[in-house]
C-alpha cells in the first residue's frame, strides 16, 4: 500500500447482506417470544430479545464503521452478540421453553460464519492500513536521515 492513499471501506447499510440476515434473525426470535411461558423467572426472554437487538446494532456498527483499526470491537461484540443468542436460545429450547426452530439455528450459525469472515477482513484491511501508515513514517525517516547527511557534510 506504499504510496497509495489510503481509503476506507463505505457501503450502503441498508444493501449489506449481513444486515438483512440480523433483522430476519431478531424478527424470528420476536416470533418465539410470546411462546415463552410468562412465569420464566430466569428472564430467557429478556436476555434473548436484548442479543437479537445487540446483534442488529453492533452488525450496523461493524458494517458503517470507516476507521480503520476499529472496526475489529464492532465485528467481535457482533459476534459476541450471536454466541450469547445462539447459547440462550438453545438454552430455551433444552428447558422445554421453547420449540425447536431449525431454521433459526441454521441461520444464527451461518450468520457466525459470515461475521467470521468479516472478522478476518477487517483485520487484513487494519494490517494494511497499519503498513500504509508505517510506509508514511518511513518516508519522513527517510528523508529526515538524508536531510542530517547533508547538513553533516
Amino acid at each position: 500500500m506504499s504510496g497509495q492513499k489510503y481509503m476506507p471501506r463505505l457501503e450502503p447499510i441498508a444493501k449489506n447482506p449481513l444486515i438483512a440476515a440480523a433483522f430476519d434473525i431478531t424478527e424470528k426470535v420476536y416470533d418465539v417470544l410470546p411462546a415463552l411461558p410468562a412465569e420464566e423467572k430466569w428472564d430467557t426472554g429478556g436476555k434473548l430479545r436484548q442479543a437479537s437487538n445487540n446483534l442488529l446494532y453492533d452488525i450496523a456498527k461493524g458494517i458503517a464503521n470507516a476507521a480503520p483499526n476499529a472496526g475489529e470491537f464492532d465485528w467481535s461484540n457482533a459476534r459476541k452478540d450471536a454466541a450469547g443468542l445462539l447459547t440462550m436460545y438453545r438454552f430455551a429450547i433444552e428447558r422445554e421453553f421453547l420449540d425447536k426452530n431449525t431454521d433459526l439455528l441454521l441461520k444464527l450459525n451461518e450468520l457466525i460464519r459470515l461475521i467470521d469472515v468479516e472478522i478476518l477482513e477487517t483485520y487484513k484491511r487494519s494490517e494494511a492500513y497499519n503498513r500504509y501508515e508505517m510506509s508514511l513514517w518511513q518516508e519522513k525517516y527517510d528523508m529526515w536521515k538524508k536531510l542530517n547527511k547533508e547538513l553533516a557534510k
